[in-house]
């Protein structure tokens, strides 16, 4: 399963390089069929990379022991949501010299904690 993500990403990347490539045609009506037929592969490549990532999920989610849910999922996505919010906060406060290492300190501790709890309460 897993190579035939890879496999799916690849052909990603050639209909984004398709659609690049598109953009050096001489005359406007290659141009913007290419772009069109470029756009499609894009959507129709990430379509099956995603469902290719989400099946392969639910194939590994059969091997996986049952646990017991710590905490239910609206929790976790303002937990995730919030420690996200922070990232973003410290990296906005490192772009000043005054409070650089408070936003780097900030950064540091949300993504140490958006790591753990991933790995304790999902």
């Amino acid at each position: 399963m897993s190579g035939m993500n890879a496999l799916s990403g690849i052909t990603l990347l050639g209909a984004v390089a398709a659609v690049g490539l598109s953009l050096i045609a001489v005359d406007s009506g290659g141009r913007l069929l290419g772009q069109l037929l470029g756009g499609i592969a894009i959507i129709a490549a990430t379509v099956n990379v995603v469902g290719g990532f989400g099946v392969t999920h639910r194939m590994l989610k059969m091997f996986d022991k049952k646990k017991k849910k710590i905490m239910s999922s609206t929790v976790y996505i303002i937990i995730c949501a919030l420690l996200s919010v922070a990232v973003l906060l410290g990296i906005s406060l490192m772009s000043r010299v005054k409070t650089a290492v408070a936003g780097n300190l900030i950064s540091a501790f949300s993504v140490f904690f958006s790591y753990y709890s991933h790995i304790t309460l999902q």
